[in-house]
């Protein structure tokens, strides 16, 4: 870009004088800047996971507030629990389920963007806590995004439940999956929102319904993804915590 003028020597001595003194200038300023970094790139995550913490926290309440809270004023909301045989509590669990679906679109962009923050050494609170921020604010996922959210809301509307890390069979063993898990009036429920945002994509069924959004846990793992074993426990997706490295516990069990 520097040799535009082809026909004065000059004016090319002067701009390759020019490019060499830039050159010199920029590394220069990389070698500050890499002195520099250790200082500066801790300060710049720590603010921007904060940041994204304040986002999550702002949309998470204005879901509750439209698919919950307003839902419950409504004249109709005994009516629809009525009709369709459940619980309040299901009920609840289903709304979440549906706004996770309808609203985040199942997207492999997000796997790779997750690959960056592992390559960033996040914690795995941070990786946590970014997974629920480009589901619920950028409307783009994977597995796990679908599973944090799913959970982190579930539990600030009082319904008690984990995600948990499920693997095939061991011919596909680095193969894995996130999916819910609550429990309702003694039983215990598997909920894959990833699995039915694909089948949709897939128009292989229309939508969201109280029948496909959660199964026992036996028939899912039976039938639904036959085999398949939980190879790890998530637990207490807390965003609201201001300590940023205890947001879940988690437990290896096979």
């Amino acid at each position: 870009m520097f040799n535009i003028f082809k026909n004065n020597n000059k004016q090319k001595e002067n701009n390759n004088f020019n490019d060499k003194n830039q050159k010199q200038n920029i590394n220069k300023t990389q070698s500050t800047y890499q002195n520099l970094s250790s200082f500066i790139i801790p300060t710049i995550k720590n603010e921007t996971i904060s940041d994204i913490k304040k986002e999550i926290i702002q949309k998470a309440n204005e879901v509750i507030k439209k698919e919950i809270l307003t839902s419950k004023q409504s004249s109709q909301y005994n009516e629809v629990i009525k009709f369709l045989q459940v619980d309040e509590k299901m009920y609840d669990a289903f709304k979440i389920f549906k706004y996770l679906i309808t609203n985040t679109k199942y997207d492999q962009n997000a796997f790779t963007e997750k690959r960056k923050d592992i390559e960033n050494h996040l914690t795995f609170d941070e990786i946590v806590i970014k997974d629920i921020y480009r589901c619920l604010c950028k409307n783009k996922t994977i597995c796990t995004g679908y599973a944090c959210s799913m959970v982190y809301l579930l539990e600030k509307i009082g319904i008690k439940a984990s995600h948990e890390t499920i693997s095939p069979p061991s011919k596909d063993k680095n193969k894995y999956h996130e999916v819910v898990v609550f429990e309702n009036q003694g039983k215990t429920y598997i909920s894959d929102p990833t699995l039915i945002r694909i089948l949709i994509d897939k128009a292989e069924i229309k939508k969201p319904t109280i029948n496909n959004f959660c199964y026992e846990k036996d028939y899912y793992f039976n039938k639904i993804r036959p085999n398949w074993i939980v190879v790890a426990q998530y637990r207490n997706i807390n965003i609201e915590s201001d300590d940023i490295n205890n947001l879940t516990n988690y437990e290896i069990v096979k």
